[in-house]
């Protein structure tokens, strides 16, 4: 029998699996991204009705199994609520894109500490942040940008993925198998894979990733461009292409 882990945890989804009980996807600090069946969690005097919800940071006590997907959650008790993501419209808009973006990318479970801290930080970073639409583009970019490089294939924008030649077209292209920008002369050996750019969007990237979030401002309709290319980027190489429905809304309320 696997011992009992404690761990801090964020909630990525849940839902209804009886009239008492449900089920939550959650990213947990010690074990990743895991599925529990919390069983009464929806009676009155359960105490885990009330804290088993978007936007709280968990401490909970539960133990692993090898032998089913919906692992046994035994306590589950408040660490820190960001009250700011529940109420302000644009926040909670760009917060539940984060949520989903964790939820629909990274499916193994294995454990990830620094994914765990980039969440969480990110998570505080917003819910202490304005509703300025280029702040909140600059965040987002930012941890699209940090959790590419953390899972391994951080993408190039200084000079061409293929020949690390200087990138000066009026419209360049970034190949998703290579992971960055590709000049005008290796265009003939670069694949399919490649997405047409704006170079205000590769410039904006690269000034996000070498100065952090100290991001220049840039026109809605560009820092949109700019989040659609990094996680189609990430849905490539996770394996998995998605269509976030919670990056629609977003976009929509941070467009003017």
């Amino acid at each position: 029998m696997q011992h009992l882990l404690r761990s801090a945890c964020l909630i990525l989804h849940r839902q209804d699996y009886s009239e008492t009980s449900l089920i939550i996807k959650a990213f947990t600090r010690e074990s990743g991204s895991v599925s529990f069946l919390v069983k009464g969690a929806k009676r009155k005097g359960s105490g885990f009705g009330a804290v088993l919800d978007y936007f709280n940071q968990l401490e909970i006590l539960y133990r692993p199994s090898v032998r089913t997907e919906l692992w046994t959650l035994r306590e589950a008790s408040m660490a820190h609520e960001y009250r700011n993501l529940k109420s302000k419209t644009k926040l909670n808009a760009l917060a539940y894109v984060i949520l989903e973006v964790m939820l629909r990318y990274l499916i193994a479970p294995e454990p990830s500490g620094a994914i765990f801290s980039l969440l969480e930080n990110s998570l505080l970073l917003l819910d202490e942040s304005d509703e300025q639409n280029a702040k909140l583009s600059v965040l987002l970019c930012d941890f699209l940008l940090s959790l590419t490089e953390i899972l391994g294939f951080r993408p190039q924008f200084e000079s061409c993925a293929l020949c690390s030649g200087g990138l000066n077209a009026e419209q360049e292209f970034f190949d998703l198998d290579m992971g960055g920008s590709i000049c005008q002369s290796c265009l003939p050996s670069s694949q399919s894979s490649r997405i047409s750019i704006k170079p205000q969007i590769r410039q904006w990237l690269r000034h996000i990733q070498s100065e952090g979030r100290a991001g220049l401002k840039v026109k809605a309709a560009i820092s949109h461009e700019a989040e659609n290319l990094l996680l189609a980027f990430l849905g490539y190489h996770c394996g998995t292409q998605k269509n976030l429905r919670s990056l629609s809304a977003y976009q929509v309320i941070t467009s003017s």
